[in-house]
């Protein structure tokens, strides 16, 4: 009962009507009115919207963004984002080479001076000649740890330790001066003693360098369950020593000779506590890519946070190192899980965990945490796959203040500011090679509405024809990426300064529903000179689904096929209050012209009084 033929007649909820006048067909979606009020700034359109990227301080590990929420975070990146209103390229990372081409276990600062044991041979760094020297001492098996105590270098060797003395020049082994062998696998400093554990988790101690050694706190874990020997920190901020095992930290409890758990408390991992680090006035202590931040409360600060990192860079902390303002941790990709441990189960105090991961073996990465902003970014990424990390150290050996580390087979180092922390105001500040730069997705908090791109801005500072950004976008989710070009840099290369503007296909716009940006920049010959973006915009359309929706002037004021007024007008009061769709047809029968539509208020008209039953009524059906 839909078909129409009559004219000035319509079908509705099953039931005919007369009505007064055309059916008015319009849009049903609309937006609510946007104001503009005040200065004027680069949002400020009453058409089109702007999604504006100047400050991206709080670091990655955001793949699809809250406006709002993650309006300073990206997905992933290389360049430097720690100043508000600059994206330029991370610190040079300087190769200081190998010699040995064994992977460096062991590097510490001791007399001004950085040492290294590349596997059991020992060298110096001259800072004079940027080269190693000959071998100092062959250690009796590969160090795990090592520590300066007492103006003393101390490298714990597994079944004993080596000590040198820069004063002497002379090295000695434990079984000299002990008269056996010291096990030790790690090394601390504590309350003017020595402390070392070895592979079983016996604690010693020592206060005249090295020579004796007392028993303390035996541990009950199984040998080889032990990754770190750290300090800590205790409910009053004071230093206390904490042994970092496969089950979590336990603090040493001294006078009464054992290990006691900590406030933090975790189930199995194979790498836990390989980072440990007193900090600022707090513990921070890994396991994975997870850190926890231990003070008055625990927090979750870790790399695996929010949409955590991509796949490529999956592995485990292996060092955590405090600088000033920020902390180092190296992430070594080859201590990730793998496909052959994925159905293995360990018991442990949590019951039975299981290890999973893939057979993909990524980068290694070195990572800098900024504890002002809370905030991750790569400092430096391994040039191959499949090669780990394996040492690191923050020092001011040669007075030069440095970050190095141990990766890709080589050792590396990064420069450091004690001064002036923004890059653009060190006149020589060393810049890396290229920069790559990867937002969120962007959908507009909507992620299910279709939007518009119009055009795309950037301004830009530091460029000439051999230092320039490249900007690329791709869309919903893909896996390519589109170099934006214009009549300007038709090759993408932005190569020279101000503000510029990209279009999208031939300006017809950009249909999405999520956004994604990205921008590769390089650096010419000149190392203190890279390019800036200071800001990026996507200009977009809000666009709305086509919802049909019909004004119609229904007459009740009269008799109509069979019907009483009374009936036709009860029958539209019951179809207002329905909370189903009903069939609306209007044109000529034509099944293609029936719409299922909501009657919508506002519902209103003119009724006659008195003992008839009569009106004029406005309807609005709107289709969903």
């Amino acid at each position: 009962m839909s078909n129409v033929h009559r004219p000035n007649e319509i079908s509705l909820f099953s039931r005919y009507y007369p009505i007064i006048g055309p059916v008015e067909p319009f849009q049903a979606s609309t937006w609510a009115e946007k104001r503009v009020y005040g200065a004027l700034g680069k949002d400020d359109e009453t058409l089109e919207s702007s999604w504006i990227i100047d400050d991206k301080t709080e670091g990655i590990g955001i793949l699809d963004m809250e406006e709002e929420k993650d309006a300073k975070r990206y997905w992933w990146g290389t360049g430097d984002t720690d100043t508000k209103g600059h994206l330029i390229h991370s610190t040079l990372v300087t190769d200081a080479t190998n010699p040995t081409g064994v992977d460096a276990q062991i590097l510490i600062e001791y007399g001004n001076r950085l040492f290294a044991s590349f596997g059991q041979s020992v060298r110096l760094w001259v800072e004079a000649t940027a080269s190693w020297t000959a071998e100092q001492v062959a250690l009796a098996s590969w160090p795990t740890d090592a520590i300066v105590h007492k103006d003393k270098l101390y490298i714990a060797c597994g079944s004993d330790f080596e000590r040198y003395d820069r004063a002497t020049s002379t090295w000695t082994t434990g079984t000299a001066l002990s008269g056996s062998a010291q096990a030790a696998r790690y090394l601390l400093n504590w309350d003017s003693k020595l402390l070392k554990v070895d592979n079983d988790g016996q604690l010693s101690w020592s206060v005249d360098e090295g020579v004796t050694w007392t028993e303390n706190a035996p541990s009950t874990l199984p040998s080889g369950y032990f990754n770190k020997l750290f300090t800590g920190k205790d409910a009053l901020g004071d230093p206390l020593p904490w042994l970092g095992t496969k089950e979590g930290p336990l603090a040493l409890n001294f006078d009464d000779a054992e290990w006691v758990p900590t406030r933090l408390t975790m189930p199995f991992h194979d790498y836990a506590c390989m980072g440990g680090v007193a900090f600022k006035n707090d513990t921070y202590v890994s396991a994975g890519l997870q850190v926890h931040e231990v003070g008055e409360d625990i927090n979750v600060m870790g790399l695996d946070r929010d949409s955590g990192i991509p796949n490529d860079y999956n592995g485990s902390i292996i060092g955590l190192y405090a600088g000033h303002n920020d902390l180092f941790a190296i992430v070594d990709a080859t201590k990730a899980s793998t496909a052959d441990e994925a159905n293995l189960f360990i018991a442990g105090a949590y019951g039975d965990v299981r290890i999973v991961g893939s057979a993909y073996v990524g980068y290694s990465v070195v990572f800098k945490w900024r504890w002002a902003t809370r905030s991750w970014r790569p400092m430096y990424i391994s040039e191959s796959d499949a090669t780990g990390a394996s040492a690191g150290v923050i020092c001011s050996a040669d007075d030069e203040y440095r970050f190095w580390f141990a990766m890709d087979g080589s050792v590396f180092y990064i420069p450091l500011q004690t001064t002036i922390q923004n890059p653009l105001e060190v006149t020589d500040f060393p810049f890396s090679a290229t920069m790559e730069h990867i937002e969120p997705n962007f959908d507009a908090d909507n992620a299910v509405i279709t939007k518009t791109g119009t055009r795309f801005g950037v301004y830009v500072t530091g460029t000439s024809a051999t230092e320039y950004p490249m900007y690329y976008y791709r869309t919903d989710y893909a896996t390519d990426w589109i170099l934006l070009v214009n009549d300007d840099f038709p090759d993408g290369k932005v190569i020279t300064d101000g503000e510029h503007e990209f279009t999208f296909a031939s300006d017809a716009g950009l249909e999405f529903k999520a956004f994604q940006p990205r921008v590769v920049s390089v650096r010419g010959s000149t190392t203190t000179v890279c390019p800036d973006t200071r800001w990026m915009r996507l200009k977009y359309l809000k666009m709305l689904p086509v919802r049909r929706g019909h004004r119609v002037t229904i007459d009740c004021s009269r008799s109509y096929r069979n019907q009483t007024s009374k009936v036709m007008e009860d029958a539209l009061w019951t179809a207002l209050g329905t909370r189903t769709l009903g069939k609306f047809t209007f044109r000529n029968g034509n099944g293609s012209e029936t719409h299922m539509v909501m009657l919508m208020p506002p519902f209103e008209g003119a009724a006659v009084g008195g003992r008839s039953r009569k009106g004029v009524y406005k309807a609005l059906l709107v289709s969903p």
